[in-house]
């Protein structure tokens, strides 16, 4: 299962600035640990450990709920804890920047 973000925009401008967005989160958790999601940098997360933790911190799973609107997001990310989330410290912190960004740039997440 992939996890993968979107966001309406208008113009190449917006595209690239919300492209940015999701470098700077992947640069976020390379800084701390070396090693992020392979897909964190484009919006999406792809490795099983970040869907795991990702799954943990918010206690809703994509195969049961397999879209999550852009409000859904913006309150997720709001009342996560992420203190016991169990898993490598690079997928929980790469799930963590996946959802937090995602809520900023007002994007809905679709998990296939």
């Amino acid at each position: 299962m992939t996890a993968s973000s979107f966001t309406k925009t208008k113009t190449r401008r917006q595209a690239d600035k919300v492209l940015d967005e999701w470098r700077k989160a992947s640069r976020r958790v390379h800084e701390i640990v070396r090693f992020d999601d392979t897909s964190l940098h484009t919006g999406g997360l792809y490795c099983s450990h970040s869907m795991d933790a990702l799954e943990d911190a918010t206690g809703r799973c994509g195969y049961t709920s397999p879209k999550w609107s852009a409000a859904k997001v913006r309150r997720l990310a709001k009342s996560t804890n992420w203190t016991d989330v169990k898993g490598p410290l690079w997928a929980v912190l790469s799930a963590r920047e996946f959802l937090l960004t995602a809520a900023k740039l007002g994007a809905s997440i679709s998990f296939d």
